[in-house]
């Protein structure tokens, strides 16, 4: 008798914590924002980093993980024009985000999209419309994310991404999501990293198996700035060519014609706002030293 209580606690125990009837389901057990530090503020070009771990009993080696750029829900994402051609499974991005977000909605006609932060537009959606639904709409369909699985290259991975590195350790499988901000990214504030994973409750022949969507903490957000360059050596001298310039404000009749700005890779970007600072940096020729060292006045 009491042997079948034990067994009757470890039962109501497991079922708990959700490993009864999933015991193959891959948990997520933590997502973190590891780079940069809060608060701070990206430019164009600058690199962040996401670190993940997933817990499985019995992991296979086509345990996938979707991870993107969110700010106040995993709803509300950081929309992007980078690597839209991708698709993961077959799907547009977007799609496969949406597929994990309303798996639980019964009717179609109920499903909710993802919204960009910083436009408020629907991604994949043109008024009422699909972008999906073969009516010739167009949207945004792209956002700031990236598609890994368990033994697949660190720079394999597909989406915004420079790499992402996979760990193996016993049961936990650890993702750094190593990504950088194009300069479609836009204006965001109180950016954090969202996740699920997929993955095979038969061995790896079917995936229907999708956690549930974590978002990380809010004590670590950081903002993008997408209009700047990431500092100063985005405008460098190679040798021979500039690869950008500056503009300085020309005034006509007392009125500013042209604002300030940079051009850095042919594309003009805003450069100075307030509170910002401009520093210019060049090398005096000896003619030109010379001049300026002996000459009677500056």
């Amino acid at each position: 008798m009491k042997g079948s209580k034990y067994l009757l606690l470890l039962a109501t125990f497991m079922v708990g914590f959700g490993l009864v009837g999933v015991a193959n389901a891959a948990i997520v057990n933590s997502i973190a924002i590891t780079s940069p530090d809060s608060g701070a503020l990206k430019g164009i070009d600058s690199t962040f980093v996401v670190t993940a771990k997933i817990f499985d009993i019995t992991p296979v080696d086509s345990l996938e993980v979707i991870m993107y750029l969110t700010t106040s829900s995993d709803s509300i994402v950081v929309a992007d024009t980078l690597n839209q051609s991708i698709t993961w499974g077959g799907l547009k991005q977007y799609s496969v985000i949406q597929v994990a977000r309303n798996r639980a909605i019964p009717q179609a006609s109920n499903k909710t999209f993802l919204t960009d932060s910083e436009s408020g537009n629907k991604i994949g959606a043109v008024g009422n419309y699909d972008a999906s639904d073969g009516s010739g709409h167009t949207a945004t369909t792209s956002l700031v994310a990236v598609q890994q699985k368990r033994k697949r290259a660190a720079t394999a991975a597909l989406g915004d991404a420079d790499s992402v590195v996979v760990t193996i350790s016993g049961d936990t499988t650890t993702f750094s999501w190593r990504g950088k901000i194009d300069a479609s990214v836009g204006t965001h504030t109180g950016v954090r990293a969202a996740i699920f994973a997929i993955d095979s409750g038969d061995g790896g022949t079917a995936f229907g198996d999708t956690s549930n969507i974590t978002v990380s903490a809010t004590s670590v957000k950081f903002n993008i700035d997408g209009d700047r360059p990431a500092g100063p050596a985005k405008l460098p001298y190679t040798g021979t060519t500039w690869n950008g310039y500056l503009a300085v404000t020309n005034v006509a009749s007392g009125k500013i014609i042209s604002g300030q700005e940079a051009v850095v890779n042919t594309e003009t970007r805003e450069l100075l706002g307030v509170g910002d600072s401009l520093v210019v940096r060049t090398k005096l020729g000896t003619g030109i030293a010379n001049d300026v060292i002996l000459g009677d006045s500056l």
